[in-house]
């Protein structure tokens, strides 16, 4: 059984476009509004691969992925940070991120993005 993707965003109508678009695709998704959420469900869910907005209230995309790596839960999860600043894969590689995706995004780069890093 395919490992879920997780979407952690907090603008509800961004989260509610990825999820239509992947579910279409047969993913299953998983939702979380900010770091801190995401990390209360990572360990149970064990997504794949985390679609990760970079600017969030309570815990933003850095301070997410320093605690995953800080915590162990970071090996075997891929990390495609979603950003509308024109820095995103700069920003990305700082962060430890295996990929960036510019938002405005456009839905088939995301689905090879998706594609590439699913187990």
């Amino acid at each position: 059984m395919q490992k879920p993707v997780m979407i952690v965003e907090d603008n509800h109508d961004v989260q509610e476009v990825l999820c239509i678009v992947l579910e279409d695709e047969g993913y299953k998704v998983v939702t979380a509004s900010n770091g801190a959420e995401a990390l209360e469900k990572v360990q149970q869910v064990q997504p794949s691969l985390v679609l990760l907005d970079y600017m969030m209230p309570v815990m933003n995309g850095a301070t997410f992925i320093h605690e995953l790596e800080t915590r162990g839960l970071r090996d075997n999860i891929h990390i495609v940070l979603l950003t509308a600043s024109g820095a995103a894969r700069h920003r990305a590689r700082e962060m430890g991120a295996d990929a960036s995706l510019d938002k405005p995004f456009d839905v088939d780069h995301l689905l090879d993005l998706v594609a590439t890093w699913m187990d």
